[in-house]
Protein backbone atom coordinates (compact mmCIF):
# COMPACT_ATOMS: atom_id res chain seq x y z
CA UNK A 1 0.00 0.00 0.00
CA UNK A 2 1.41 3.01 -0.82
CA UNK A 3 1.53 5.61 1.64
CA UNK A 4 0.89 9.28 0.75
CA UNK A 5 2.66 12.20 0.35
CA UNK A 6 2.31 16.22 0.88
CA UNK A 7 0.19 18.44 -0.72
CA UNK A 8 2.20 21.02 -3.20
CA UNK A 9 1.16 24.41 -2.09
CA UNK A 10 0.59 27.35 -4.32
CA UNK A 11 2.57 30.23 -5.68
CA UNK A 12 0.49 33.31 -3.98
CA UNK A 13 -1.02 35.59 -6.63
CA UNK A 14 -0.24 39.39 -6.94
CA UNK A 15 -0.89 42.45 -4.17
CA UNK A 16 -3.78 43.94 -4.55
CA UNK A 17 -3.24 47.58 -6.47
CA UNK A 18 -5.43 50.48 -3.83
CA UNK A 19 -4.49 53.22 -6.31
CA UNK A 20 -7.48 55.02 -6.70
CA UNK A 21 -6.54 56.68 -10.69
CA UNK A 22 -5.74 52.75 -12.04
CA UNK A 23 -7.95 51.62 -14.70
CA UNK A 24 -5.74 48.44 -15.54
CA UNK A 25 -7.44 45.28 -15.48
CA UNK A 26 -6.62 42.50 -12.60
CA UNK A 27 -3.82 39.84 -13.87
CA UNK A 28 -5.60 36.21 -13.35
CA UNK A 29 -5.23 34.65 -10.06
CA UNK A 30 -2.60 31.61 -9.74
CA UNK A 31 -3.72 28.11 -10.15
CA UNK A 32 -4.30 25.49 -7.00
CA UNK A 33 -1.24 22.95 -6.61
CA UNK A 34 -2.24 19.51 -7.22
CA UNK A 35 -2.97 17.01 -4.64
CA UNK A 36 -0.33 14.33 -3.99
CA UNK A 37 -0.44 10.27 -3.46
CA UNK A 38 -4.01 9.51 -1.69
CA UNK A 39 -3.81 11.11 2.05
CA UNK A 40 -2.89 14.51 0.45
CA UNK A 41 -4.43 17.26 1.24
CA UNK A 42 -5.93 19.56 -1.23
CA UNK A 43 -4.23 22.63 -3.14
CA UNK A 44 -4.40 25.91 -1.58
CA UNK A 45 -6.64 27.98 -3.35
CA UNK A 46 -5.10 31.16 -5.78
CA UNK A 47 -4.97 34.88 -4.78
CA UNK A 48 -6.81 37.58 -6.75
CA UNK A 49 -4.61 39.35 -9.21
CA UNK A 50 -4.31 43.38 -8.97
CA UNK A 51 -6.58 45.62 -10.92
CA UNK A 52 -9.43 48.38 -11.03
CA UNK A 53 -11.33 45.28 -12.42
CA UNK A 54 -11.71 42.28 -10.15
CA UNK A 55 -9.14 39.60 -10.60
CA UNK A 56 -9.99 35.99 -12.29
CA UNK A 57 -10.21 33.47 -10.29
CA UNK A 58 -7.26 30.45 -10.40
CA UNK A 59 -7.75 27.24 -11.60
CA UNK A 60 -8.83 24.76 -9.16
CA UNK A 61 -6.35 22.32 -8.04
CA UNK A 62 -5.68 18.52 -9.24
CA UNK A 63 -6.71 16.12 -6.76
CA UNK A 64 -4.29 13.07 -5.53
CA UNK A 65 -5.45 9.27 -6.69
CA UNK A 66 -8.89 8.56 -7.11
CA UNK A 67 -10.12 12.06 -5.82
CA UNK A 68 -13.16 13.75 -7.36
CA UNK A 69 -13.02 16.93 -9.45
CA UNK A 70 -12.41 19.85 -7.19
CA UNK A 71 -15.28 22.23 -7.09
CA UNK A 72 -15.46 25.70 -9.19
CA UNK A 73 -13.27 28.75 -7.50
CA UNK A 74 -15.77 31.57 -6.11
CA UNK A 75 -15.98 34.47 -7.91
CA UNK A 76 -13.70 37.29 -6.99
CA UNK A 77 -16.08 40.27 -4.70
CA UNK A 78 -16.32 43.59 -6.32
CA UNK A 79 -14.01 46.59 -6.02
CA UNK A 80 -14.69 49.88 -5.86
CA UNK A 81 -15.73 50.45 -9.26
CA UNK A 82 -14.04 47.52 -10.54
CA UNK A 83 -15.94 44.85 -11.81
CA UNK A 84 -15.64 41.33 -10.30
CA UNK A 85 -13.15 38.95 -10.64
CA UNK A 86 -14.27 35.38 -12.62
CA UNK A 87 -14.79 32.13 -11.25
CA UNK A 88 -11.89 29.78 -10.75
CA UNK A 89 -12.18 26.97 -13.07
CA UNK A 90 -12.84 23.68 -11.73
CA UNK A 91 -10.31 21.24 -9.84
CA UNK A 92 -9.18 18.56 -12.60
CA UNK A 93 -10.20 14.71 -11.34
CA UNK A 94 -7.08 13.05 -9.53
CA UNK A 95 -5.59 10.38 -10.59
CA UNK A 96 -6.15 6.87 -9.81
CA UNK A 97 -4.29 5.99 -6.45
CA UNK A 98 -6.75 4.81 -3.89
CA UNK A 99 -8.25 6.77 -1.57
CA UNK A 100 -7.03 10.34 -2.13
CA UNK A 101 -8.99 13.17 -0.84
CA UNK A 102 -10.59 15.52 -3.63
CA UNK A 103 -8.33 18.71 -4.00
CA UNK A 104 -10.11 22.02 -3.25
CA UNK A 105 -10.94 24.37 -5.64
CA UNK A 106 -9.02 27.30 -5.93
CA UNK A 107 -11.16 30.40 -4.71
CA UNK A 108 -11.82 33.41 -6.83
CA UNK A 109 -9.69 36.32 -6.86
CA UNK A 110 -10.41 39.30 -5.06
CA UNK A 111 -11.98 42.51 -7.31
CA UNK A 112 -9.32 44.88 -7.66
CA UNK A 113 -10.17 48.80 -6.37
CA UNK A 114 -12.45 50.96 -8.40
CA UNK A 115 -10.30 52.55 -11.18
CA UNK A 116 -11.38 56.08 -13.09
CA UNK A 117 -9.80 59.06 -12.65
CA UNK A 118 -10.29 61.64 -9.98
CA UNK A 119 -12.94 64.46 -10.06
CA UNK A 120 -12.80 67.84 -7.89
CA UNK A 121 -15.17 68.50 -4.98
CA UNK A 122 -18.03 70.82 -5.84
CA UNK A 123 -17.08 74.26 -5.42
CA UNK A 124 -13.31 73.52 -6.13
CA UNK A 125 -11.15 73.70 -9.49
CA UNK A 126 -7.49 72.62 -10.43
CA UNK A 127 -5.98 75.45 -12.26
CA UNK A 128 -2.13 74.83 -11.36
CA UNK A 129 -1.94 71.17 -12.70
CA UNK A 130 -0.20 70.30 -9.40
CA UNK A 131 -1.77 66.56 -7.93
CA UNK A 132 -0.34 67.60 -4.66
CA UNK A 133 -2.21 71.19 -3.64
CA UNK A 134 -5.72 70.90 -2.76
CA UNK A 135 -8.59 67.96 -2.63
CA UNK A 136 -7.30 65.20 -4.90
CA UNK A 137 -5.66 68.10 -6.31
CA UNK A 138 -8.37 70.70 -6.73
CA UNK A 139 -7.08 73.63 -5.07
CA UNK A 140 -9.00 76.79 -6.20
CA UNK A 141 -12.41 77.25 -4.41
CA UNK A 142 -14.48 78.76 -7.06
CA UNK A 143 -18.57 79.19 -7.53
CA UNK A 144 -18.99 79.02 -11.14
CA UNK A 145 -21.78 81.02 -13.01
CA UNK A 146 -20.98 81.22 -16.73
CA UNK A 147 -18.42 79.80 -19.12
CA UNK A 148 -18.54 83.32 -20.55
CA UNK A 149 -16.78 85.80 -18.73
CA UNK A 150 -16.42 89.48 -19.69
CA UNK A 151 -14.28 91.82 -17.28
CA UNK A 152 -16.06 93.47 -14.87
CA UNK A 153 -15.08 96.30 -12.15
CA UNK A 154 -15.58 93.72 -9.44
CA UNK A 155 -12.71 91.24 -10.80
CA UNK A 156 -15.33 88.20 -10.67
CA UNK A 157 -14.09 85.20 -12.55
CA UNK A 158 -17.46 83.75 -13.53
CA UNK A 159 -16.06 80.87 -14.96
CA UNK A 160 -13.70 79.55 -12.93
CA UNK A 161 -10.35 79.13 -14.89
CA UNK A 162 -8.44 81.19 -12.85
CA UNK A 163 -9.23 84.94 -13.24
CA UNK A 164 -11.55 87.60 -14.72
CA UNK A 165 -12.02 87.20 -18.38
CA UNK A 166 -11.16 84.33 -20.15
CA UNK A 167 -7.70 82.93 -19.83
CA UNK A 168 -7.40 81.61 -22.97
CA UNK A 169 -8.43 84.03 -24.74
CA UNK A 170 -5.51 86.50 -24.47
CA UNK A 171 -1.82 87.05 -25.62
CA UNK A 172 -0.28 88.70 -22.34
CA UNK A 173 1.95 91.17 -22.30
CA UNK A 174 4.31 92.17 -19.49
CA UNK A 175 7.68 94.72 -20.17
CA UNK A 176 10.23 91.64 -18.80
CA UNK A 177 8.43 89.36 -21.81
CA UNK A 178 9.72 89.48 -25.58
CA UNK A 179 8.22 90.07 -28.86
CA UNK A 180 10.99 87.81 -30.91
CA UNK A 181 10.51 84.90 -28.05
CA UNK A 182 7.66 85.37 -26.45
CA UNK A 183 4.53 82.87 -27.62
CA UNK A 184 1.88 85.66 -25.47
CA UNK A 185 0.91 82.57 -22.94
CA UNK A 186 0.96 84.01 -19.19
CA UNK A 187 4.72 81.95 -18.77
CA UNK A 188 6.25 84.00 -21.99
CA UNK A 189 4.71 86.92 -22.63
CA UNK A 190 5.00 89.60 -25.48
CA UNK A 191 7.05 92.76 -24.77
CA UNK A 192 4.68 95.57 -25.81
CA UNK A 193 1.34 96.25 -26.62
CA UNK A 194 2.13 97.04 -30.43
CA UNK A 195 3.69 93.29 -30.66
CA UNK A 196 0.79 91.49 -29.24
CA UNK A 197 -1.89 92.79 -31.16
CA UNK A 198 0.57 92.19 -33.97
CA UNK A 199 0.82 88.63 -32.69
CA UNK A 200 -3.09 88.20 -31.91
CA UNK A 201 -4.01 89.53 -35.52
CA UNK A 202 -2.02 86.82 -36.98
CA UNK A 203 -3.27 83.87 -34.82
CA UNK A 204 -6.60 84.72 -34.72
CA UNK A 205 -6.89 85.54 -30.67
CA UNK A 206 -9.58 88.02 -29.80
CA UNK A 207 -7.87 90.20 -27.03
CA UNK A 208 -4.80 91.41 -25.48
CA UNK A 209 -4.26 92.11 -21.76
CA UNK A 210 -1.98 93.99 -19.98
CA UNK A 211 0.51 93.07 -16.64
CA UNK A 212 0.37 95.93 -13.63
CA UNK A 213 2.89 97.72 -15.79
CA UNK A 214 3.24 101.06 -17.50
CA UNK A 215 3.75 101.32 -21.26
CA UNK A 216 4.61 104.33 -23.00
CA UNK A 217 3.62 103.54 -25.92
CA UNK A 218 1.24 104.97 -28.80
CA UNK A 219 -1.40 102.38 -29.34
CA UNK A 220 -3.36 101.48 -32.80
CA UNK A 221 -6.29 99.01 -32.14
CA UNK A 222 -7.14 96.24 -34.67
CA UNK A 223 -10.73 95.53 -35.15
CA UNK A 224 -12.18 92.72 -32.67
CA UNK A 225 -8.64 92.66 -30.43
CA UNK A 226 -9.76 94.00 -27.08
CA UNK A 227 -7.50 95.47 -24.72
CA UNK A 228 -7.88 95.05 -21.54
CA UNK A 229 -5.65 95.51 -18.03
CA UNK A 230 -5.43 95.10 -14.45
CA UNK A 231 -3.19 91.71 -14.53
CA UNK A 232 -0.66 90.81 -12.00
CA UNK A 233 2.17 89.17 -13.55
CA UNK A 234 3.39 88.21 -10.57
CA UNK A 235 0.60 86.53 -8.56
CA UNK A 236 2.27 83.49 -6.86
CA UNK A 237 -0.46 81.61 -7.44
CA UNK A 238 -1.56 81.80 -11.05
CA UNK A 239 0.51 84.29 -12.94
CA UNK A 240 -1.68 87.44 -15.26
CA UNK A 241 -4.48 86.71 -12.02
CA UNK A 242 -6.70 90.15 -12.51
CA UNK A 243 -7.11 91.43 -9.28
CA UNK A 244 -7.79 94.62 -7.66
CA UNK A 245 -4.75 97.05 -7.06
CA UNK A 246 -2.99 96.61 -9.73
CA UNK A 247 -2.98 99.07 -12.02
CA UNK A 248 -1.79 98.73 -15.81
CA UNK A 249 -0.70 102.41 -17.68
CA UNK A 250 -0.52 102.97 -21.03
CA UNK A 251 0.78 106.77 -21.34
CA UNK A 252 1.68 108.72 -24.74
CA UNK A 253 1.49 112.13 -25.79
CA UNK A 254 -1.42 113.30 -28.17
CA UNK A 255 -3.76 110.43 -28.77
CA UNK A 256 -3.03 107.48 -26.59
CA UNK A 257 -5.23 104.65 -28.16
CA UNK A 258 -6.33 104.89 -31.85
CA UNK A 259 -9.10 102.77 -33.32
CA UNK A 260 -8.68 104.04 -37.23
CA UNK A 261 -11.49 101.77 -37.96
CA UNK A 262 -13.70 99.04 -36.30
CA UNK A 263 -16.07 96.42 -38.01
CA UNK A 264 -16.44 93.88 -35.46
CA UNK A 265 -17.30 94.59 -31.62
CA UNK A 266 -13.65 95.48 -29.93
CA UNK A 267 -13.11 97.11 -25.79
CA UNK A 268 -10.65 99.06 -24.26
CA UNK A 269 -11.51 98.19 -20.23
CA UNK A 270 -9.34 98.62 -17.11
CA UNK A 271 -6.42 100.12 -17.49
CA UNK A 272 -5.11 104.02 -16.68
CA UNK A 273 -4.29 105.78 -20.00
CA UNK A 274 -2.77 108.99 -20.04
CA UNK A 275 -2.85 111.65 -22.85
CA UNK A 276 -0.03 113.85 -22.06
CA UNK A 277 0.27 117.18 -24.38
CA UNK A 278 1.53 117.34 -27.88
CA UNK A 279 2.84 119.35 -30.25
CA UNK A 280 2.05 122.81 -31.20
CA UNK A 281 -1.71 122.67 -32.07
CA UNK A 282 -2.49 119.56 -31.61
CA UNK A 283 -4.93 117.54 -29.49
CA UNK A 284 -5.01 115.34 -26.42
CA UNK A 285 -7.22 112.23 -26.81
CA UNK A 286 -7.46 109.00 -24.21
CA UNK A 287 -9.54 107.52 -27.14
CA UNK A 288 -9.88 108.11 -30.41
CA UNK A 289 -12.20 106.16 -32.68
CA UNK A 290 -11.80 107.66 -36.79
CA UNK A 291 -14.78 105.66 -38.51
CA UNK A 292 -16.41 101.61 -38.81
CA UNK A 293 -19.31 99.92 -38.47
CA UNK A 294 -19.19 98.21 -35.53
CA UNK A 295 -19.37 99.05 -31.79
CA UNK A 296 -15.76 100.17 -29.47
CA UNK A 297 -16.41 100.04 -25.65
CA UNK A 298 -14.23 102.45 -23.24
CA UNK A 299 -15.02 101.38 -19.94
CA UNK A 300 -13.94 100.80 -16.49
CA UNK A 301 -10.97 102.68 -17.26
CA UNK A 302 -8.97 106.14 -15.77
CA UNK A 303 -8.54 108.52 -18.03
CA UNK A 304 -6.31 111.96 -18.01
CA UNK A 305 -5.98 114.02 -20.90
CA UNK A 306 -3.31 116.90 -20.64
CA UNK A 307 -3.84 120.44 -22.25
CA UNK A 308 -4.32 120.31 -25.73
CA UNK A 309 -1.33 122.50 -27.43
CA UNK A 310 -1.46 125.72 -28.53
CA UNK A 311 -1.43 127.02 -31.71
CA UNK A 312 1.71 128.19 -33.96
CA UNK A 313 1.41 131.47 -35.51
CA UNK A 314 1.60 131.96 -39.13
CA UNK A 315 4.69 130.34 -40.66
CA UNK A 316 5.75 132.60 -42.83
CA UNK A 317 4.55 135.48 -39.43
CA UNK A 318 3.83 137.56 -42.14
CA UNK A 319 0.97 136.54 -44.73
CA UNK A 320 -0.28 138.36 -47.85
CA UNK A 321 -1.73 141.66 -47.70
CA UNK A 322 -5.49 141.89 -48.58
CA UNK A 323 -6.13 143.94 -51.59
CA UNK A 324 -6.52 147.91 -51.52
CA UNK A 325 -9.92 149.16 -50.30
CA UNK A 326 -12.19 151.41 -51.17
CA UNK A 327 -13.49 154.64 -49.91
CA UNK A 328 -15.15 152.52 -46.65
CA UNK A 329 -12.66 149.59 -45.59
CA UNK A 330 -9.38 147.60 -47.14
CA UNK A 331 -9.97 144.17 -47.51
CA UNK A 332 -9.01 141.19 -45.22
CA UNK A 333 -5.75 139.55 -45.21
CA UNK A 334 -6.00 135.97 -46.44
CA UNK A 335 -5.30 133.52 -42.89
CA UNK A 336 -2.46 131.37 -42.55
CA UNK A 337 -1.36 129.04 -40.11
CA UNK A 338 -4.43 127.47 -38.97
CA UNK A 339 -4.53 124.19 -37.66
CA UNK A 340 -7.02 121.14 -39.20
CA UNK A 341 -9.97 119.63 -37.02
CA UNK A 342 -9.36 116.26 -35.03
CA UNK A 343 -5.41 116.11 -34.14
CA UNK A 344 -4.58 119.72 -35.43
CA UNK A 345 -6.94 122.18 -33.48
CA UNK A 346 -8.87 125.16 -34.74
CA UNK A 347 -8.08 126.93 -37.62
CA UNK A 348 -6.51 130.24 -37.73
CA UNK A 349 -8.27 133.66 -37.45
CA UNK A 350 -9.03 136.02 -40.12
CA UNK A 351 -6.64 138.47 -41.21
CA UNK A 352 -6.90 142.00 -40.11
CA UNK A 353 -9.35 144.68 -41.71
CA UNK A 354 -6.74 147.75 -43.03
CA UNK A 355 -8.18 151.46 -42.85
CA UNK A 356 -9.93 152.93 -45.25
CA UNK A 357 -8.29 152.50 -48.20
CA UNK A 358 -5.83 150.62 -46.48
CA UNK A 359 -4.37 146.57 -46.87
CA UNK A 360 -5.15 144.34 -44.88
CA UNK A 361 -3.49 142.35 -41.76
CA UNK A 362 -1.89 139.39 -41.86
CA UNK A 363 -3.81 136.25 -41.06
CA UNK A 364 -3.96 134.34 -37.43
CA UNK A 365 -1.99 132.04 -35.86
CA UNK A 366 -3.30 128.40 -35.52
CA UNK A 367 -5.67 126.79 -33.23
CA UNK A 368 -4.82 125.21 -30.24
CA UNK A 369 -5.68 121.14 -30.08
CA UNK A 370 -8.58 120.27 -27.62
CA UNK A 371 -8.22 117.88 -24.53
CA UNK A 372 -10.78 115.02 -24.10
CA UNK A 373 -11.12 111.50 -22.84
CA UNK A 374 -12.94 110.11 -25.88
CA UNK A 375 -13.80 111.08 -29.25
CA UNK A 376 -15.58 108.92 -32.44
CA UNK A 377 -18.01 109.12 -34.75
CA UNK A 378 -22.24 109.29 -33.74
CA UNK A 379 -22.98 105.84 -32.30
CA UNK A 380 -19.43 104.29 -32.72
CA UNK A 381 -18.16 104.72 -29.44
CA UNK A 382 -19.86 103.76 -26.10
CA UNK A 383 -18.48 105.21 -22.68
CA UNK A 384 -19.13 103.73 -19.53
CA UNK A 385 -18.22 103.45 -16.04
CA UNK A 386 -14.76 105.19 -16.55
CA UNK A 387 -12.85 108.16 -14.26
CA UNK A 388 -12.50 111.04 -16.61
CA UNK A 389 -10.26 114.44 -16.31
CA UNK A 390 -9.23 117.05 -19.27
CA UNK A 391 -8.01 119.90 -19.66
CA UNK A 392 -8.09 123.20 -20.98
CA UNK A 393 -8.28 123.15 -25.01
CA UNK A 394 -4.85 124.92 -26.51
CA UNK A 395 -4.93 128.31 -27.40
CA UNK A 396 -4.96 129.94 -30.46
CA UNK A 397 -1.60 131.51 -31.84
CA UNK A 398 -1.07 135.10 -32.28
CA UNK A 399 -1.87 136.56 -35.40
CA UNK A 400 0.76 137.38 -38.16
CA UNK A 401 1.93 140.96 -38.44
CA UNK A 402 1.51 143.11 -41.75
CA UNK A 403 4.21 145.79 -43.07
CA UNK A 404 1.42 147.45 -44.25
CA UNK A 405 -1.02 147.83 -41.47
CA UNK A 406 -1.97 146.00 -37.91
CA UNK A 407 -1.59 142.72 -37.14
CA UNK A 408 -3.95 140.09 -38.16
CA UNK A 409 -6.51 138.19 -35.54
CA UNK A 410 -5.30 135.53 -33.12
CA UNK A 411 -6.24 131.54 -34.25
CA UNK A 412 -9.18 130.17 -32.92
CA UNK A 413 -8.74 127.65 -29.67
CA UNK A 414 -9.06 124.24 -30.53
CA UNK A 415 -12.13 122.29 -31.00
CA UNK A 416 -12.55 118.62 -31.51
CA UNK A 417 -13.83 117.69 -35.35
CA UNK A 418 -15.33 114.32 -34.20
CA UNK A 419 -18.90 113.80 -33.88
CA UNK A 420 -18.91 112.73 -30.73
CA UNK A 421 -16.35 114.11 -27.80
CA UNK A 422 -16.17 113.23 -23.88
CA UNK A 423 -15.62 115.21 -21.90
Amino acid sequence: MLVGGAAVACAAGGDLDNAPRSSTGGGAGVDAGDGGDPDGSAGASGTGGSAASGGTGGSGGSAAGGGASGASGAAGSSGAGGAAGASGGGGTSGAAATGGQAGAAASGGSGGTGGGGSSCPAGYYDIDNNPLTGAQGCEYACTKTSDDDPIDPSFTDANCDGSDGVVEQCVYVSKAGSDLLGDGTRQSPKATIAGAIAFAQSNGVPAVCLSGETYEEAVTIVSGISLYGGFDQADADFEFRRKAGVTSTVRAAGTVIHAPQINAETHVEGMKIEATTPGSGKSTYGVRLASGLATLYVRYNVIEAGAGADGAAPNPPTAPDGGGGGDASGSAGVGTGGGGLNDSGGPGGPGGLGGGGGPGGAGGGGGGGPSACAAGKLGGITFQNNQCSTNAPGFGGFGGTSLASGSGGNGSNGVSGELVQVN
